[in-house]
């Protein structure tokens, strides 16, 4: 089998991945094993222009003032000059997106034309057979779009984990104008592309009337996150003396709040608790408050794999849902992949990750609109049956979605219609 060459094209990856980045990362490290693959992202704290890791080849660009400005404020211990100088980033990024707002989603013709000519230069080097860009941002579907057009032989997929069009409201934008501003983009860009991958639950969206013109152009998928563990233990993950729960992922002002959740676990009565979050997004003033309580500490985003292992030594995997939006927690699916009890807070009927973590069923969902009274004694009485870890490689075929296989079997079928073309 030839080995092709295949780019990623992304915002932020190892070692401190955010939830997109996780996913392409996944897909790569899959098909490192038969072709050669590379990820562009970020240059950003702790990465280098130039490395291997697990086979895959990242190759990286510096990013905007405003990324870089925001990753020096969240390096380290928060310092007052820190908190300034993220406060500062914030505005600035605020003056930009009102500069360039006629042009929304846009805020840097400049960036996207440096990330472009940044791959231009790293294609003439490599002659990939696929580029994979991906949103969010729009960046890297701009990059990408830019060089199909140069070379189109190239195989151009857009791979929406996030999404333009069906994503949270905008604040202080009218949402008519954003959806209008959004669809007349991801339909552009759609209809430029070989293939655009959409995540399954927003499949309802992609297949109304607003995409007939490109649905031939779209397929889905789901978040390949499901990776079961081998062990079989199934052990009781809770002991006498203290419970241990974990929160990961972004918490995100008007989509996603940690403060229902905080308000049931930090009020236990009867259970010995301690809590901790790895987090950012929005919520930091509210968490750095949280703190001050002795079985609560929160942190910013930290080495995936490193994470990974601190939820390896959880006895409880904590899980916020969306207050409105189809998007599903990346989270999710590592999560389920652990065994390990989940208790899931949400004050929304329609939440994306409900039907998941119904069919997991080693979950407790807690509705965070009943009172709080009541939600505490649901908790307290599932922890006190003391949920046991299952053993996930019996429900593999449950999640074959979610599989990493799943989405690169639909990409390296881009490889198969450009044989056919080529035979033509």
């Amino acid at each position: 089998m030839k080995r092709n060459k295949i780019l990623f094209i992304g915002e932020i990856n190892k070692p401190i991945a955010n939830a997109n980045g996780i996913c392409i990362e996944t897909l790569a490290e899959e098909l490192s094993v038969e072709h050669d693959c590379y990820i562009s992202s970020y240059l950003v704290r702790n990465t280098k222009a130039t490395e291997i890791i697990n086979r895959v080849v990242y190759k990286r660009v510096k990013p905007t003032l405003f990324y870089r400005m925001r990753e020096k404020s969240r390096v380290g211990k928060t310092t007052p000059s820190k908190e300034l100088l993220y406060k500062i980033s914030l505005i600035f990024n605020k003056i930009k997106k009102m500069i360039f707002l006629p042009l929304y989603p846009i805020t840097s013709i400049g960036f996207i034309l440096k990330y472009y000519i940044f791959l231009d230069k790293l294609h003439q080097e490599e002659k990939f057979d696929i580029i994979v860009s991906q949103y969010f941002p729009i960046d890297s579907l701009l990059a990408g779009y830019l060089l199909k057009r140069k070379y189109p032989k190239i195989k151009h997929a857009q791979y929406l984990v996030d999404t333009l069009s069906n994503g949270a409201t905008v604040k202080f934008l009218p949402d008519e104008w954003v959806r209008k501003k959004t669809l007349k983009w991801e339909n552009f860009l759609i209809s430029k592309s070989d293939l655009s991958l959409v995540l399954l639950s927003h499949k309802l969206h992609y297949m109304s009337k607003q995409f007939e013109e490109n649905i031939e152009k779209i397929k889905f998928t789901d978040i390949p996150l499901f990776k079961p563990k081998t062990q079989q233990d199934t052990t009781v993950t809770t002991d006498t003396y203290q419970t241990k729960f974990i929160y990961s992922g972004s918490l995100v002002p008007n989509l996603r709040s940690p403060i229902g959740a905080l308000d049931i676990l930090l009020n236990l009565v009867n259970i010995d608790t301690q809590i901790e979050f790895y987090t950012q997004g929005g919520y930091e003033e509210y968490l750095k408050k949280m703190s001050k309580k002795d079985n609560f500490s929160s942190y910013g985003f930290i080495n995936h794999e490193l994470l990974l292992e601190k939820i390896e030594k959880m006895d409880i995997l904590v899980s916020i849902g969306n207050s409105h939006s189809d998007m599903i927690p990346s989270k999710t699916f590592e999560y389920i992949s652990t065994g390990k009890p989940i208790i899931h807070f949400y004050d929304n009927d329609k939440d994306a990750s409900i039907p998941y973590l119904e069919k997991y069923g080693n979950c407790l969902l807690v509705d965070t609109r009943n009172t709080q009274k009541s939600n505490i004694k649901k908790v307290e009485l599932y922890l006190g049956e003391k949920p046991c870890r299952i053993d996930m490689t019996l429900k593999s075929k449950a999640f074959e979605m979610n599989s990493p296989q799943y989405t690169t079997n639909i990409l390296l079928s881009l490889l198969k219609k450009q044989v056919q073309e080529q035979e033509h």
